[in-house]
């Protein structure tokens, strides 16, 4: 759950940073739900989000700053702990929460989506609303559930593109409630008129977000899990693993990193490109003498992050 919804809809004064609504999430995904608190590295934590580990590293400080995150050590490990966790919150703060579906961020559409494009797509959900709540009115989005009695409602879905999507997998957005000059006006960052058209057509176009069937109110519905993967997220993430394999702990290896760096700074591999470790055992003369027969294997994969561009997603 992600605390900035009543910041999105400009109930309350502050600005939240694009990077805030990159990284924030999957620092919420991953960590307890019960402490906030998470191991995750700042490499997974980049790619996740389609940011640079660089924009990483300033948002967390930003976030210490603010009073949303703290960092500590603890028996050599890194720990993040989120300082607002909606465990925490109550039923009543609710409202200034909103959740992004796991699946959208461990397959890597997250990281895939524009920049621009995730604070729209933060914005709908910060008004959409849960099929249970009546927050807004009605809470019957569609005419047949009003008759429905309480078992046969819990099991009750809706058709969207060709899949049944039950009541807890999607939340939604009343055409009433839908005003994009509005939302544009509170946007901070400001969202001009033709960012949000091409925002809102990436989520349409990718199943992210989907117009109401003609039977229910009018209106979007906005998908938890949209069946969808962006594999070359998930090939870095592999990657990372690979490399990170016959290290016991991270401190193991960050050492072999700025091992790496004296290779590299021997001249015998380009710095582009980066050593994949095959085994936890070779001393460095092993390293150097592996690198100089070519018998250590390149990752040169270090160009894939998150643009403004489409993105090529694939169904699942």
């Amino acid at each position: 759950m992600v605390p900035f919804a009543n910041e999105l809809r400009g109930e309350v004064s502050g600005t939240i940073p694009l990077n805030w609504l990159a990284i924030y999430p999957v620092l919420a995904l991953h960590a307890k739900y019960e402490t906030g608190e998470t191991w995750l590295s700042n490499r997974r934590l980049a790619i996740l989000a389609g940011v640079g580990e660089a924009a990483v590293g300033k948002t967390l400080e930003e976030l210490k700053q603010e009073g949303w995150l703290s960092v500590f050590n603890s028996g050599g490990r890194i720990i993040k702990k989120l300082e607002s966790m909606y465990s925490q919150a109550g039923a009543i703060n609710s409202r200034g929460w909103y959740a992004i579906g796991a699946p959208i961020i461990e397959r890597g559409v997250w990281g895939a989506m524009p920049p621009q494009t995730k604070q729209i797509y933060s914005i709908l959900l910060a008004y959409a609303w849960h099929p249970n709540h009546a927050f807004f009115g009605d809470p019957f989005i569609c005419a047949e559930l009003d008759s429905l009695d309480e078992e046969d409602e819990e099991i009750w879905s809706i058709e969207i593109a060709g899949r049944n999507i039950s009541k807890k997998d999607f939340t939604f957005l009343a055409a009433s409630i839908y005003d994009p000059r509005s939302f544009r006006e509170r946007s901070d960052p400001f969202i001009d008129e033709r960012q949000w058209r091409r925002g809102l057509a990436w989520l349409l176009d990718n199943g992210l977000i989907s117009p109401a069937p003609d039977d229910c109110k009018e209106g979007y519905i906005i998908i938890r899990d949209p069946g969808l993967k962006y594999q070359p997220v998930l090939d870095r993430l592999k990657k990372l693993k690979e490399r990170q394999q016959g290290f016991a702990t991270a401190g193991g290896h960050r050492s072999y990193t700025a091992h790496k760096k004296r290779i590299f700074a021997q001249g015998i591999a380009p710095k582009k490109q980066g050593y994949v470790r095959t085994d936890g055992e070779h001393t460095s003369e092993q390293d150097i003498a592996l690198a100089e027969s070519g018998q250590i294997s390149v990752n040169a994969d270090r160009r894939q992050q998150a643009s403004g561009q489409t993105r090529s997603l694939t169904r699942i």
